[in-house]
C-alpha cells in the first residue's frame, strides 16, 4: 500500500509541506490538476500508479466561514476554489479507469469534517456524497478544527473554529497541535 499526495494547484503552502511530510511516509506526490510536476524528484508519478487500498490524501485550504468550497493560493497569487462537484469529478477524471478501486482517502483541509450550524454539512460530508455520486469508492477521512500534516498524515490544531482560534492565541500565533483525538476524524464510506 502506497500512501500517494495531491495538490491540484501549485499551491507554495501545500506544496512544501506535501513535501517535507511525504519523505516519512515513503509517499508519492502526484502531478497538478494541469498535468505539471507535482514536486521535483516526483516526475515520473502518474495516477496510474494509485492501486486499490492506496491512501490519496486530498490538500487543500478550508474556508473558515464556509462549508461549500475550498481552496488554493496560486504562484501568481490567484486562489482557486472548488465546490466539492467540482472536486470529485477531477479526483474522479485523474483516477480514469482507477475510479472504481477501494481507496481509502484523507481531506486535509482546515475545518473539512466541521459545520458551521447545526443543520449545515460539513465539506467533507458534501465531498463524500459527490465522491459517491462520481463512483470513487472506499472512504473520506476529514478532521475537524485546522488540520496539517505530520508524518502520521495528520494534526489538529483545536476541534472547531473557536477552539482552533483560541490555540493560536494561547500560542501567541503560532499554530501548534497534536495528533488528532478520537472525535476530531470523521470517516464517511464510499
Amino acid at each position: 500500500m502506497t500512501t500517494f499526495f495531491w495538490v491540484p494547484f501549485d499551491d507554495s503552502d501545500w506544496n512544501h509541506d506535501v513535501y517535507c511530510r511525504s519523505i516519512p511516509a515513503h509517499g508519492k506526490i502526484l502531478p497538478h490538476a494541469d498535468g505539471s510536476v507535482g514536486f521535483v524528484g516526483h516526475e515520473n508519478v502518474s495516477w496510474n500508479q494509485v492501486q486499490a487500498n492506496d491512501t490519496l490524501v486530498l490538500a487543500a485550504h478550508g474556508k473558515k466561514w464556509s462549508t461549500d468550497e475550498v481552496a488554493w493560493r496560486k504562484k501568481d497569487g490567484t486562489i482557486v476554489q472548488w465546490s466539492p462537484t467540482v472536486f470529485a469529478q477531477a479526483i474522479r477524471a485523474c483516477l480514469a479507469d482507477h475510479y472504481g478501486q477501494q481507496i481509502n482517502y484523507r481531506l486535509l483541509a482546515c475545518f473539512g469534517a466541521n459545520n458551521i450550524t447545526p443543520l449545515a454539512h460539513s465539506f467533507g460530508s458534501k465531498l463524500a456524497t459527490e465522491m459517491s455520486a462520481v463512483g470513487l469508492k472506499g472512504s473520506l477521512t476529514a478532521y475537524k478544527g485546522a488540520t496539517g500534516m505530520d508524518a502520521n498524515l495528520g494534526k489538529q490544531i483545536g476541534s472547531s473554529r473557536i477552539t482552533c482560534a483560541l490555540s493560536v492565541l494561547r500560542h501567541l500565533g503560532t499554530m501548534t497541535g497534536s495528533q488528532p483525538t478520537d472525535d476530531a476524524n470523521v470517516v464517511w464510506t464510499l
